[in-house]
């Protein structure tokens, strides 16, 4: 389906961009990324977890949110303060001490 490799494309695009600047940054790290960017991203991630994915295409967002989850300081640094989605998209509560990588329930690649 097009529009899943379209989103995977554009939620790789971001978290490669972050990815890359990184490390010659020279200003706070949350400047790599604007609100308004945080917020696409995280409504990308969310239309990833609602399609149906590929086992290929699975792996590839379980990579992907992994630089999610090493960037996560950048992302709950622009991310809307009051979050209403459920602990179940654990994307959305980056900044909350028990989302880290272990708060993430597996992808299941069946």
């Amino acid at each position: 389906m097009a529009a899943v490799k379209d989103l995977l494309e554009r939620y790789r695009r971001y978290l490669t961009v972050i990815d890359e600047w990184a490390g010659a940054w020279d200003e706070d790290r949350v400047d790599l990324l604007s609100p308004g960017e945080a917020f696409d991203l995280l409504s990308v991630r969310d239309r990833l977890a609602e399609a149906s994915l590929t086992r290929a295409e699975r792996r590839q967002l379980e990579r992907l949110d992994e630089l999610l989850v090493e960037y996560r300081d950048v992302v709950a640094g622009n991310s809307p303060p009051e979050v209403t989605a459920p602990r179940s998209r654990w994307w959305w509560h980056l900044g909350v001490e028990s989302s880290g990588p272990s708060a993430r329930a597996p992808l299941t690649t069946s």
